[in-house]
């Protein structure tokens, strides 16, 4: 386990070579999480990335999704809603709060 304030030191380190599961954020100085999960996602492509971030407009929603994030949660997500995530994340799911998940849906047509 290890705890960065910024990619470029999450990087340098040697936890992404051993970590199967990031807690990434967006607003971090100099890189930005969205490209630090598209580095991540090409350099270590079956590490599993959960966004948990104070953004939340459907551009930045969709630029983490694309980047390679399988899920996506606001800041306001209770530790007890946060730990199931991120279990919910590593057996295979794609954990959201219900507000992102509504802009997700409502990006696709109606049947």
């Amino acid at each position: 386990m290890g705890s960065f304030s910024d990619c470029e030191s999450a990087i340098k380190s040697d936890a992404p070579q051993t970590t199967d599961l990031v807690l990434m954020d967006i607003g971090l100085p100099r890189m930005s999480g969205i490209d630090g999960v598209k580095y991540l996602k090409e350099k270590y492509p079956d590490i599993i990335i959960v966004m948990c971030t104070v953004h939340d407009d459907s551009d930045e929603i969709f630029q983490a999704i694309c980047a390679g994030a399988v899920g996506y949660l606001t800041k306001k997500t209770s530790p007890d809603e946060l730990i199931k995530s991120l279990i919910e994340a590593y057996n295979g799911g794609s954990p959201m709060t219900p507000s992102v998940a509504r802009k997700v849906i409502s990006f696709f047509p109606k049947c």
